[in-house]
């Protein structure tokens, strides 16, 4: 329950959304958008589910559990969702694909090939 005073100008949330409920990130980004200053931004940065290939494992066709460590990936249209919900406004945002070629030379085969995209956003 801390409340910080509106302030801050950036607010940077990565790889921790991955371990709350849904409601509990709607309310953390509530929170978070009420610490800003007048232009202020919050960047979201999480893994997130393709659709289209981990389709398969899908819980409620919106979000994936890992059984080993209990986090949650989400769908990017869910994230999104949730980022709607919580009355915040998508100001920019960009998807790290991490099976890019690029970087599956430098991994190896089991490590790249379990990674999801990494999604940013930048919401105010």
């Amino acid at each position: 329950s801390f409340v910080p005073l509106p302030s801050y100008d950036l607010v940077w949330i990565q790889w921790t959304t991955m371990y709350l409920t849904d409601d509990d990130l709607k309310r953390l980004l509530v929170d978070c958008q009420r610490a800003l200053a007048p232009g202020g931004l919050i960047v979201l940065k999480d893994n997130v589910i393709d659709e289209v290939k981990g389709s398969k494992g899908l819980l409620e066709g919106r979000y994936m559990v890992d059984a080993d460590d209990a986090s949650v990936s989400r769908t990017r249209g869910h994230l999104l969702d949730l980022v709607n919900e919580a009355g915040l406004e998508l100001v920019a945002s960009a998807t790290a694909d991490l099976q890019s070629q690029e970087l599956s030379t430098c991994l190896s085969a089991n490590d790249w090939t379990e990674m999801h995209p990494v999604a940013m956003l930048a919401l105010r």
